[in-house]
């Protein structure tokens, strides 16, 4: 299992992708020991990880006043027979495409709202990595959905040096007299000290920057979880509030405290973390809230190397999966159409249609008849865990533990956000037992683009220095990794594997 470049090429690029210095990097100092909380204190786990989530939304609210432009430009937008365009990577793609169906549920006017992701819908599911790397695929997307003059782009990066997002952004700036937005999660100035691509795009006076830094994330690098909650919510506010954002702010964060600590979760964690001990497999099982439930659970193979979900395309070879998703549309396509709140939208480019056309989208079969697929393919026990609305409240059940959260708001995007938070601390802390992280830092991240090999670098250094006093240098890091990745499986971490090398040769 080889890289997407060479060693060469690699090191040739390094410096546009050594991100080290940014925040969303860096490690945050509360959840320091969380792998051994995760396995020794659940309670004080998620306590440790909700008090996260608070302290950064609570940061949110010192840039509401950033926001207020945007909100203003939505609506002179629709006012004036525009459309919205929502654009992102991985995370920002996936929440890019949940405020989306959010929009489809909730407003009359469907199509004004149009979201896509680096990879085409696709990589709701499967990372289509390369993606992330090419600011021409992001043109190439926008233009391709037909965004023209009068209409708004708002690009969302979490870290504000996705190429793909930057891309589109550019595009946007040239095409259309209303400004793009670009949102992202650094502070502006490290961001544009760091990344050349960044700073350019920061600095065109035809885009409208925001920055909503929030601090480390509660997992070293893991913006699924802070950043982009905050991200979410943010854009979301923007985008489905017309009155003071001030005041519907204060309703979320009454709202999501009033909820306290899910502590409930221990059990839930405890649980499925035995399962996957005892060999067995999980099936999430959602319909309302089915694009938050596959979200969460997909974002657990690029962070902590689980297993991807299987394609059920004929050869495809896929490994199962240790979980996987379903709800209760009769095929693959209605699966989709129940998931996306619209008819997914593959893109069907001559280079890239194998990995990003409908065929291999319908492959990732969601519905009744995947389900069937699975089950003949599952030895041993599969289990099926729900996580559903019902009437008033959010209906979480597996194995003999159920629970309800109940709500008090028919806000879909507050809800959306809660359960977000809480199926993030739910999944890490399961990770946790697994041993897929070590402290707070990824072990089991995947290089599978330039910025994720920086990051495995990164964290090998970090982890060769604080636990074993061994400094060989980022380079020769690198040329190990390189080395290694020849021959790595895709159930192997290559963390770990460029550790065991050094260690061994102390």
């Amino acid at each position: 299992m080889g890289l997407i470049v060479t060693l060469k090429e690699f090191l040739e690029l390094k410096d546009q992708f050594s991100l080290g210095d940014l925040m969303t990097e860096s490690f945050h100092p509360d959840s320091k020991n969380l792998s051994t909380l995760s396995n020794e204190n659940l309670t004080q786990a998620i306590e440790v990880l909700n008090q996260i989530d608070i302290k950064a939304l609570g940061q949110l609210k010192d840039k509401l006043q950033d926001l207020k432009p945007l909100q203003k430009e939505i609506g002179a937008t629709l006012e004036g027979g525009g459309n919205i365009y929502l654009c992102g990577c991985g995370a920002t793609g996936r929440l890019s495409l949940t405020l989306e169906e959010i929009w489809k549920k909730s407003s009359p006017d469907k199509d004004r709202v149009r979201a896509f992701m680096a990879g085409g819908d696709v990589a709701m599911v499967r990372s289509v990595e390369h993606f992330e790397d090419n600011p021409q695929f992001g043109a190439d997307h926008l233009k391709e959905l037909g965004f023209c003059d009068g209409d708004l782009l708002i690009g969302i990066t979490e870290g504000g040096e996705t190429s793909f997002v930057i891309g589109a952004t550019e595009h946007a700036s040239k095409n259309s007299h209303r400004k793009p937005y670009f949102v992202y999660c650094n502070p502006t100035k490290d961001l544009v000290n760091t990344a050349i691509r960044s700073k350019e795009i920061i600095e065109n006076a035809n885009v409208n920057e925001v920055c909503l830094s929030c601090g480390p994330m509660a997992i070293s690098g893991s913006t699924r979880m802070q950043a982009s909650t905050i991200q979410m919510l943010a854009v979301g506010l923007c985008l489905f509030e017309t009155t003071d954002l001030d005041l519907q702010f204060n309703g979320f964060m009454n709202f999501f405290e009033s909820m306290r600590a899910p502590k409930f979760l221990a059990s839930f964690i405890e649980s499925e973390a035995r399962e996957y001990d005892s060999g067995n497999y999980i099936e999430y099982i959602s319909n309302e809230l089915g694009i938050v439930v596959l979200t969460d659970t997909t974002e657990r193979s690029p962070t902590f190397g689980l297993p991807a979900f299987e394609s059920y395309h004929a050869g495809s070879g896929d490994i199962l999966s240790h979980c996987y998703f379903s709800n209760s549309a009769d095929d693959s396509l209605k699966a989709w159409r129940k998931i996306l709140g619209r008819d997914p939208y593959p893109l069907m480019w001559d280079d890239t249609v194998e990995l990003t056309g409908m065929e291999r989208l319908l492959s990732f079969d969601f519905g009744l008849t995947g389900k069937e697929k699975r089950q003949k393919r599952v030895s041993g026990g599969q289990k099926e865990f729900l996580v559903d609305k019902h009437r008033d409240s959010i209906k979480l059940q597996f194995n003999e533990i159920s629970h309800d959260i109940e709500l008090e708001t028919d806000n879909k995007l507050f809800y959306y956000s809660l359960l977000k938070t809480i199926l993030n601390i739910h999944s890490t802390l399961v990770m946790g037992r697994m041993g897929r992280y070590q402290g707070n830092i990824m072990t089991w991240v995947k290089p599978a683009n330039l910025k994720l090999i920086d990051r495995a670098i990164r964290y090998t250094c970090q982890i060769l220095v604080q636990n074993y006093d061994l400094d060989p240098g980022y380079n020769e890091v690198a040329k190990v990794l390189f080395e290694l990745a020849k021959n790595r499986t895709p159930d192997e971490s290559i963390v770990l594997k460029i550790i065991a090398f050094f260690t061994a040769a102390k």
